[in-house]
């Protein structure tokens, strides 16, 4: 008898056990009656497509602070606080803060559900892709890519390809999933519609590039060979902020902090307002299409294998005429020894060697010529001084 107690006592607290939390965790995994929100995460549960339950499961108070206060949550919205967890009631919706994740009941199936949604397009008809049903509160990491059809032409004009990093907070986080239908997408289209008309207006090159550096032998062994070292390195510096500007995050020559409300009439203060999106960005490159990156390398190369031949050539040209002129000397001391010497005074007479010495034709003759004169005058100046 007793052994049979002790079996309905322990398969009764099994019961209770796995009543209370085993099972509801389970049907809670799939949004089943019951849903629980991941830690710094929102949940919007809905009726008829409309949201009714806000489920916030969060520990940053000033996050807490941030959503309250865009939803306009007062103390006289404070219904009941109880186990951890504050309600709030407003506009016929109920926000429930919890500052850990806890099991929460949906309500009744078909009438009440998670809302879910997808951020892009390709996704919803991807079947491999999960729709999305909760949103993250931290801080969000994109990087848009703007290729292809979407390069853009520059002033040079120059087909180049962008890639920009945002960082993204939802500030008004219902607005973000019920505003608009793929937020992330829209927000893409707006910041592209604004790069498009930057990038067209800045030029891709250097107007002046510095040959020396391109006819270093160490430039040739970069990563990314000569072609890299003609890039304008203030290009993305420049662009980023004449982006920022026309989006209207510029703030006394640096970027507004996610934070601080942009100014009104701004795409940034329209993103704000309409989407609860406050972002922060920076373009991580920009850079000539694949495909012709190949042939401006090549029409390069080909100028700066151009421009070493002339150098060459003129470096020739210059040993050429140093030779020259180191001979003018000899010439030159060899006539003040003359005219110091009998046979010397005989031979400058009527100025013929100064004519000599001022022809042009004397000296591009050659070397040949030239040795020649100067072993007649050395002979002469011997002759002249041995009287």
């Amino acid at each position: 008898m007793i052994t049979l107690i002790i079996i309905l006592i322990v398969v009764w607290s099994l019961i209770i056990i796995l009543g209370r939390t085993i099972i509801p965790r389970i049907i809670a995994e799939n949004r089943i009656l019951f849903v629980m929100p991941p830690a710094m995460s929102m949940v919007t549960i809905t009726r008829d497509n409309s949201p009714v339950k806000i489920l916030i499961n969060c520990n940053d108070g000033k996050i807490t602070k941030r959503l309250k206060k865009h939803w306009a949550l007062t103390k006289q919205h404070l219904k009941a606080t109880k186990n951890g967890r504050s309600f709030y009631e407003r506009e016929g919706k109920t926000f429930t803060f919890m500052e850990r994740g806890a099991l929460c009941w949906i309500g009744i199936p078909w009438i009440y559900k998670v809302h879910e949604w997808y951020e892009k397009p390709e996704d919803r008809d991807d079947p491999e892709i999960s729709a999305e049903w909760y949103q993250t509160l931290k801080e969000r990491t994109f990087n848009y890519s703007f290729k292809g059809e979407e390069a853009v032409t520059t002033q040079d004009p120059i087909e180049v390809e962008g890639e920009l990093v945002l960082q993204v907070v939802t500030f008004n986080p219902l607005k973000t999933v019920f505003a608009v239908e793929f937020w992330n997408e829209a927000l893409r289209a707006r910041i592209f519609a604004h790069w498009r008309q930057i990038v067209s207006s800045l030029p891709y090159f250097k107007s002046a590039i510095d040959v020396r550096a391109l006819l270093k032998p160490e430039t040739a062994k970069r990563g990314k060979g000569v072609f890299e070292s003609m890039t304008d390195p203030a290009l993305l510096k420049k662009a980023r902020k004449n982006l920022l500007k026309d989006l209207g995050l510029l703030k006394a020559g640096d970027q507004l902090p996610i934070g601080e409300i942009p100014e009104k009439d701004t795409t940034a203060y329209e993103i704000y307002e309409n989407w609860g999106i406050m972002f922060t960005l920076n373009i991580a490159d920009i850079n000539v299409q694949e495909e012709n990156r190949r042939r401006f390398e090549e029409i390069i190369q080909s100028r700066i294998n151009a421009l070493k031949e002339v150098m060459k050539r003129f470096s020739e040209a210059q040993g050429t005429y140093m030779e020259l002129e180191r001979q003018n000397v000899i010439l030159e001391d060899m006539a003040e020894r003359l005219s110091k010497s009998e046979g010397g005074k005989t031979l400058l007479a009527g100025r013929a060697l100064k004519e000599a010495l001022s022809s042009t034709d004397t000296f591009v003759a050659g070397t040949g010529g030239i040795e020649q004169l100067i072993a007649m005058l050395q002979a002469l100046s011997k002759k002249g001084g041995s009287k």
